[in-house]
């Protein structure tokens, strides 16, 4: 896997990344997370760095109606265990929106699903998290990054 994708170990990189979107863009968040205690974690850490809290949403369609309409930079969390709805084909109709503002997506996943992840590294995910998020790590990666500031 590409240094540039994230594991539980490397999620203040993550949180420093987006500190660094949230400093410069309007920033649109919106996520598709199945696993509560991740959703939760992923919530607190957006809100701590001073964004809104993400939007979240139970279906991928209703992810690419909203970017379709937006009027900003959109930043999207993607559960890529969701069955319903492949992730090659939500990020096919993604790229084939037409913008004037970015998207970036950034993959959710548990270490089981091997094939999944490879998928959405090749298919151009931005980063991917790797799920269980330890509560008590997170919760001090984002006192670190809020140091930064």
């Amino acid at each position: 896997m590409s240094d540039s994708f994230l594991s539980v170990d490397k999620l203040e990189s993550f949180a420093q990344d987006l500190e660094s979107l949230l400093n410069v863009q309007v920033l649109d968040v919106l996520m598709l997370e199945r696993h509560m205690p991740t959703r939760k974690m992923i919530d607190h850490l957006i809100v701590s760095l001073g964004a809104k809290k993400p939007k979240q949403f139970g279906y991928p369609q209703e992810i690419l109606k909203h970017i379709t309409n937006s009027n900003q930079n959109v930043l999207i969390i993607y559960d890529i265990s969701y069955e319903k709805y492949s992730f090659k084909e939500f990020m096919a109709k993604v790229k084939a929106v037409k913008r004037d503002f970015t998207t970036q997506v950034v993959a959710t996943a548990m270490p089981h699903l091997g094939p999944k992840i490879k998928e959405a590294v090749a298919l151009g995910a931005t980063q991917l998290i790797l799920k269980p998020i330890d509560q008590i790590s997170l919760k001090d990666k984002i006192k670190g990054v809020l140091q930064l500031k």
